[in-house]
């Protein structure tokens, strides 16, 4: 198969998640020479000897340090979108889920690494916020198999929605669940029992895209006063409002809808093939954006890094 080089395009950055283990063996050499040379930079911001942490986690697969785990796998990402950008393959859109945001800023031209880093930091801060401020304990699920107005059902007759929401609808049958952990598995085992093929916590320890974080994330909104925001010279669509943003101003209003709002992923690929978008590009060497997405229109198709290696080129 070979890549039409008219369609229009968009790359697809994960959000936090999936663990190096998944995502270096789906990296070729040039990828990996990228990537050392992320975290050389990256580990003067984050003040953690990244390539050390790289190599340690090749031996141990036990995760010890969540911060070093996120920002190297999240790097990945733009290691794997400086590839692409050297084969000659641009995107005319770019689209950023949850924390992907971040990589998807910093690759569109808007924010400097350290800014990536500086913002992934303030999510592991507000992390340590509600372990210690929250008398109760947080975290998200998934549910696979189930449709958004059965989850809803399920959140009003198992539990509420003060303390569980949806924080996002990925496809028509998969969604994330935010929310106090208690209650969150409450709405996962009576999914399984409603029929769902996986509901799972994803051990995130955070009401991360619910109203609930607005009590602990300070520390978030305090760094991104300090970021320097440019316009973008790709486009980046917003997944709260399905906008085309480009300014210094949206993108800073952006990343401050993205702890706090509910995603709307699905609504965006929709939103995205219905302005003629047909090659929907994953950053994610898991292939994660794939997985956790779903195509209507007949031309489109996921392209992941391991395909561009089959078919060779673009």
């Amino acid at each position: 198969m070979s890549i039409d080089a008219d369609s229009k395009t968009v790359f697809l950055f994960q959000g936090i998640g999936c663990n190096l283990d998944k995502l270096l063996p789906g990296l070729g050499e040039e990828e990996l020479s990228i990537l050392a040379d992320l975290c050389m930079e990256a580990s003067e911001y984050a003040e953690i000897d990244l390539l050390k942490y790289l190599n340690y986690r090749k031996d141990n697969k036990e995760i010890t340090d969540i911060f070093a785990e996120w920002l190297t796998a999240s790097l990945t990402d733009i290691a794997v979108f400086r590839t692409l950008i050297n084969k000659g393959i641009k995107p005319d859109y770019i689209i950023g889920y949850s924390l992907g945001l971040n990589n998807a800023m910093h690759c569109a031209g808007s924010i400097s690494l350290k800014a990536c880093v500086d913002i992934l930091k303030s999510g592991i801060d507000c992390r340590e916020e509600v372990k210690t401020r929250s008398k109760v304990e947080f975290d998200m699920g998934t549910v696979i198999g189930l449709e958004k107005d059965v989850i809803e059902e399920l959140i009003k007759s198992y539990s509420s929605f003060e303390k569980v929401q949806i924080a996002s609808q990925n496809t028509k049958i998969m969604i994330i669940l935010s929310g106090e952990k208690n209650e969150v598995q409450t709405v996962l085992d009576k999914a399984l029992e409603e029929g769902a093929i996986k509901a799972f916590r994803l051990g995130v320890g955070t009401p991360f895209h619910t109203s609930m974080m607005s009590e602990y994330s300070s520390c978030y909104f305090n760094v991104l006063k300090k970021v320097r925001f440019i316009d973008s010279q790709y486009p980046v669509v917003s997944i709260y409002s399905q906008k085309i943003i480009t300014s210094a101003e949206e993108m800073y209003n952006e990343q401050r809808r993205n702890y706090l709002e509910q995603m709307k992923w699905k609504t965006t690929i929709e939103y995205l093939e219905s302005i003629g978008v047909r090659d929907f590009y994953d950053m994610s060497a898991a292939e994660t954006n794939k997985k956790a997405s779903s195509l209507k229109n007949k031309d489109s198709r996921f392209i992941t890094i391991k395909k561009i290696k089959t078919i060779g080129g673009h």
